[in-house]
């Protein structure tokens, strides 16, 4: 039985679904549940959603089970880093945190300064964003000083003056 898949995807989008196994009917389902295009195909079989709206694939290492969220996946294929490896790292008594953030030769004193490091920009960000809002707000209050408050009573009495021209 083949489904006629919703969204139109790109030749990269169905080389993701197939090195996945995601078949045409599983990607229409993921999609109507409220997945994101990107994560519907790059995700394997293996993740489900859950009944709060969170995407995750349980992982279970020495009796342990952990919930590995669709973020954190991605983010481990971005960093170049395989469940494999991650699963080996927690054998090895590695945090999960630790074990799904960390690249894969990183050792743990790099990996506390990117993290330190990406922290420090996305505050950056953040506080030039809200400098930028607050210039704009600031702009807007001194167009609004500019203007002159007349009282209806006023525009009346103006109105009638000039009639008399």
């Amino acid at each position: 039985m083949n489904v006629e898949i919703i969204k139109d995807l790109t030749e990269e989008e169905k080389a993701l679904m197939k090195y996945n196994k995601i078949t045409n009917k599983m990607f229409n389902k993921r999609v109507n549940q409220g997945w994101s295009i990107k994560e519907s195909v790059s995700l394997p079989r293996t993740f489900k959603l859950a009944n709060d709206g969170l995407i995750y694939k349980q992982l279970r290492v020495k009796d342990n089970l952990y919930h590995l969220s669709s973020e954190q996946y991605l983010n481990l294929e971005k960093i170049g880093v395989d469940l494999h490896r991650v699963y080996a790292r927690i054998m090895k008594g590695e945090p999960f945190e630790v074990a799904i953030k960390r690249k894969v030769s990183e050792n743990l004193e790099d990996l506390q300064e990117r993290l330190f490091i990406e922290e420090y920009n996305e505050n950056q960000r953040s506080n030039e964003l809200k400098a930028q809002k607050l210039r704009n707000e600031m702009n807007q209050d001194k167009n609004k000083e500019n203007k002159v408050k007349v009282s209806r009573y006023w525009n009346i009495t103006y109105n009638q003056m000039m009639k008399q021209f």
